[in-house]
């Protein structure tokens, strides 16, 4: 017997459980999306909505194909810090996303890839995502990715790593 927690999709059916293992059913507003299961736990087609992040590791999208897959939303990585050197990069695909994906009839959001060491760092990070968010059209948030990838900025403890999320988010 299997245990699970959190979305779960099984024999071609999607279920979200909850942390004492149970499916949900009926209608549920999960991380501020509403869906509606039904009750057996499977996901309704149709329910909720579904967005992607991209970045220049997509290549070329075509995103008329991405609208009529059901995405409703991009999240664009706009910019990243060097894992390395620290340098603050734009992402290459960043603008012909953006374009892509409003032409499209998506909402947009964007994100930075973070290798903040510091809160100084952040509001770098944060101030160059704002500056490339301006006049873009974007609708939806900016967000700040931190995930692990063996960079400067996986080294750095938790307090650090809060400070370095609150910084962002203030500016």
């Amino acid at each position: 017997n299997w245990i699970y927690t959190g979305w779960q999709t099984i024999d071609g059916s999607t279920y979200f459980y909850t942390k004492d293992h149970n499916y949900v059913t009926g209608e549920q507003v999960i991380q501020g999306v509403k869906y509606t299961f039904g009750s057996d736990g499977r996901l309704q087609a149709g329910s909720g909505t579904l967005g992607i992040d991209v970045s220049k590791w997509n290549g070329s999208i075509d995103w008329t194909q991405v609208r009529n897959s059901g995405v409703s939303y991009a999240i664009i990585r706009c910019g990243y810090r060097g894992k390395a050197t620290g340098a603050l990069v734009q992402d290459p695909r960043f603008a012909a996303n953006v374009r892509g994906a409003r032409a499209a009839g998506l909402s947009v959001g964007l994100y930075f890839f973070s290798q903040a060491t510091s809160d100084v760092e952040a509001v770098e990070e944060a101030s160059m995502a704002a500056s490339l968010a301006s006049g873009c059209g974007v609708s939806l948030p900016i967000y700040i990715d931190v995930e692990g990838s063996g960079g400067r900025g996986a080294g750095i403890d938790s307090g650090t790593r809060t400070a370095v999320c609150k910084a962002f988010c203030a500016t």
